[in-house]
């Protein structure tokens, strides 16, 4: 999955809010349709202004992120493979959602554009 740029900002001064911020914006854009929810993030530029007549102490920080779902990889593959092995129509795996995913019985369950799949 390509690398996208995410960055947060803290009128404080506090690495920590910024770089919490530019995380969290990461996760929101990058685990839509997976409960998998986690991401792989790199920091890329911390940058900011300080001082002038109002007290300016500003950073921004910015990070690189993909998502990192091991379980959403796992499920692409799985019904990759299935669709691959059957005699159904082929499978654009690309275009499945996942509505929900049980860890404890590693179901999963898919919704394509034309509706609900039996795989």
């Amino acid at each position: 999955m390509k690398m996208q740029n995410f960055q947060g900002t803290s009128k404080e001064g506090d690495f920590q809010s910024a770089l919490l911020e530019a995380a969290n914006k990461a996760l929101e854009a990058l685990s839509i349709g997976t409960s998998d929810q986690r991401i792989a993030w790199k920091l890329i530029e911390i940058s900011g202004s300080k001082g002038g007549f109002l007290g300016e102490n500003t950073i921004t920080v910015t990070i690189e992120a993909q998502s990192n779902s091991t379980a959403m990889q796992n499920l692409r593959e799985a019904v990759t493979s299935i669709a691959q092995s059957s005699n159904k129509e082929k499978v654009i795996v690309e275009e499945f959602q996942i509505v929900g995913f049980d860890t404890q019985s590693a179901v999963a369950f898919l919704v394509a554009p034309s509706g609900i799949v039996d795989c």
